[in-house]
């Protein structure tokens, strides 16, 4: 089998004032995995400040019960290996796929990317 890769997100930089901001990407960006079993998905965090990055799944995009499966808190290179046969667990992919951030402090940044490699 074959993989296929797919950019859950180019480069970009975003940031905001309150210690209460929330940015989730939109639906309609999200990424059907939904043919797939598993997902290897490479974080690459530039800047970090007083925000946290999550990478969610649900198995139906239109619902608003996204479940986060991965936490970035650290500038890196983070890798998580999601997969459908984990259960509950915290690596357990659904059928779509999309970030998240929420603020963990006033005056928040940040710079990533996210890269999925599917098989």
């Amino acid at each position: 089998m074959r993989t296929k890769s797919v950019t859950l997100q180019k480069l970009v930089t975003l940031f905001g004032p309150n210690a209460t901001d929330e940015v989730a990407q939109r639906i309609e960006f999200s990424v059907d995995v939904s043919k797939f079993r598993k997902a290897v998905v490479k974080f690459q965090v530039i800047n970090l400040d007083n925000v946290d990055l999550y990478l969610q799944t649900v198995r139906v995009k239109e619902k608003k019960y996204w479940r986060n499966t991965k936490t970035v808190s650290a500038v890196g290179t983070p890798t998580v290996v999601l997969t459908r046969d984990a259960g509950l667990t915290s690596e357990f992919m659904e059928n779509f796929l999309r970030w998240r951030l929420a603020a963990n402090g006033a005056n928040w940044r940040i710079t990533f990317r996210v890269q999925l490699f599917l098989k």
